[in-house]
């Protein structure tokens, strides 16, 4: 199994540069309610300021220093978005914090390598890949890449054996006082004998013995694709009246009565004559998005965009994912059903041509997730 690790260092700076590019090449912190600095730029390290230092020992070394609460909405909503590029690349996706862990066996060389682009291209930020054979190698691989960084497998533990006992999962107390017993690098761990680490660490001091020797049994941990709703607005003959637009996007939002909470998040396509589309992600950057809300960011939209155009359809497209909580909401009833049912559901919406019988194959009758 190959398992490729893909982390964006600095990522809490990077989504405040997306907002704000202005502050590009300038001292930037990150910090938590709890006022603990989280994320820092390398104008910022350079003054002496460092992820976990305290806020106002922090202002205090530079006063200069841009200081910025941590914008979770913004966050979790590119992560979705990298999320979503992921999945098209393997359905076996784990995300941890800045670090996607992604089941790539069945990647050649060449598609590999263009994972990295493929990020860069549609988000802009910027990533390092480690690849390796299980997770532990593969981030701490993730850590030291310059772009993409393969450790082949068996040579795990010669990877690892130079690197600092502080890359092991341990607590700060713990890698001190092994410190002091002169145990500094992993290659120190490597040599000791089992009896030592399982009796003063327990069961967990053999799996830092295998992990000290780039042996990891933990799989990844499937993260769920998202649920969406699609709803599809035609407009004959063609439309400038913004009015007509949101008059039948309000129509077509009924379909979330009864709901106790709307989509915070959905995306716009609009079409025009001559087969000329654009494309917009939108979300409510309110506590609580509503009917009210999702009309007024679909107007504001409409009235500044430049195409002039008039409009031939309109595709929304609702995820489920509420960024605020980490979870489903459950608007979408995720149905399971046999291949049967569902030729039956797409020949009853779209006709019979739909699907077509392939006489040289018979279809199993599988389980079908339909959204």
């Amino acid at each position: 199994m190959r398992i490729g690790c893909v982390y964006f260092p600095k990522f809490f700076i990077q989504v405040e540069l997306k907002k704000k590019p202005a502050l590009s090449k300038k001292a930037v912190a990150i910090y938590l309610p709890s006022e603990k600095i989280v994320d820092v730029s390398q104008e910022a390290q350079k003054h002496g300021i460092w992820k976990n230092m305290d806020l106002r020992e922090a202002q205090s070394i530079c006063p200069r220093c841009i200081f910025m609460p941590l914008d979770e909405k913004e966050v979790e909503f590119y992560s979705r978005f990298i999320l979503e590029i992921l999945f098209s690349i393997t359905p076996v996706i784990e995300r941890d914090e800045h670090f996607f862990f992604l089941d790539i066996t069945h990647l050649d060389e060449q598609e590999t390598e263009n994972i990295k682009d493929l990020i860069k291209n549609k988000t802009g930020f910027e990533a390092k890949i480690g690849i390796a054979s299980n997770k532990f190698v593969s981030k701490i691989a993730s850590l030291f890449a310059e772009d993409i960084l393969i450790v082949i497998s068996g040579k795990e533990a010669e990877f690892l054996k130079d690197l600092p006992i502080d890359y092991l999962p341990m607590s700060g107390d713990w890698i001190e006082k092994l410190k002091l017993l002169g145990l500094n690098k992993i290659d120190d761990i490597q040599k000791l004998p089992l009896s030592f680490f399982t009796t003063y660490f327990g069961k967990e001091g053999k799996n830092i013995i295998s992990l000290s020797k780039g042996i990891d049994e933990q799989k990844i941990l499937r993260t769920k694709e998202e649920v969406k709703e699609r709803i599809d607005l035609t407009f004959y003959p063609p439309t400038e009246s913004i009015e007509e637009v949101l008059s039948q996007i309000d129509r077509a939002l009924s379909v979330f009565d009864g709901k106790k909470v709307y989509p915070s998040r959905f995306k716009l396509i609009f079409s025009f004559i001559h087969n000329k589309t654009i494309e917009k992600e939108l979300f409510i950057r309110e506590e609580k998005a509503s009917k009210y809300s999702l009309l007024l960011r679909i107007k504001t939209f409409i009235e500044n965009r430049k195409e002039g155009k008039p409009l031939s359809g309109i595709t929304l497209i609702f995820s489920d994912y509420e960024m605020k909580r980490g979870t489903q909401l459950g608007l979408f009833p995720v149905r399971k059903e046999n291949l049967l049912s569902t030729i039956i559901f797409l020949r009853k919406k779209y006709g019979r041509g739909v699907i077509c019988a392939n006489n040289n194959e018979t279809l199993p009758n599988k389980i079908w997730r339909r959204w």
